[in-house]
């Protein structure tokens, strides 16, 4: 039920912080996209997600590139009340 940190391995306490985030990529190999651009609609989209627990979110253990304004915070209670 209690997800591991993607920072230190651990599992997560009571509260951990999730960052989600859907885009998609042209093909390398089109000839319109040789940088590999994000584009909008068109290709298949990829899910990338990322959790830390509470103690490595508040210690500012996650990608550099992230601010805390981007993740989520998750508890326990969250989880069962949506099974």
């Amino acid at each position: 039920m209690r997800p591991l940190c993607q920072f230190c391995e651990g599992i997560c306490g009571v509260m951990w912080f999730e960052f989600k985030n859907s885009f998609a990529l042209k093909k390398i190999m089109q000839k319109d996209n040789k940088q590999g651009r994000i584009i909008a609609d068109g290709d298949s989209c990829t899910e990338y997600s990322m959790v830390v627990c509470a103690s490595c979110f508040y210690e500012g253990s996650y990608p550099l590139i992230l601010s805390g304004d981007d993740f989520v915070k998750k508890t326990v209670i969250d989880v069962l009340n949506v099974e």
